[in-house]
């Protein structure tokens, strides 16, 4: 992945893949829901989600870095919005599971 040069990039770069994790999730739940996975199609949608979270908290990370070096109150204030977008993700995302794919794996067994 390549590192942003500016906050304004962090930022857009933030906001892609919260959109994009976003969708992927609203479509992984869709799938589950209707039962058109198989249990490599959830293993691979998991990774997937996975790799979009870690992806998020990556961007995150930069831009915590950035306001550390000297940001601005805004720029304080973007951060802990993205920063509070990843946690509510987190948590649909686990809960989804927890809720979702761990009854429908134990009713597949």
């Amino acid at each position: 992945m390549d590192v942003p040069s500016s906050w304004d990039a962090l930022r857009k770069q933030a906001r892609k893949i919260e959109a994009q994790l976003d969708e992927q999730m609203h479509s992984y739940r869709r799938l589950v829901l209707t039962k058109a996975l198989t249990k490599s199609d959830g293993a691979e949608s998991d990774l997937e989600a996975g790799i979009d979270l870690l992806l998020i908290c990556y961007v995150n990370a930069q831009m915590q870095a950035w306001v550390s070096s000297g940001g601005s109150e805004m720029v304080s204030h973007t951060l802990t919005r993205h920063q509070e977008i990843l946690q509510d993700l987190t948590h649909v995302f686990i809960h989804f599971l927890t809720q979702t794919i761990s009854p429908s794996l134990k009713d597949a067994a």
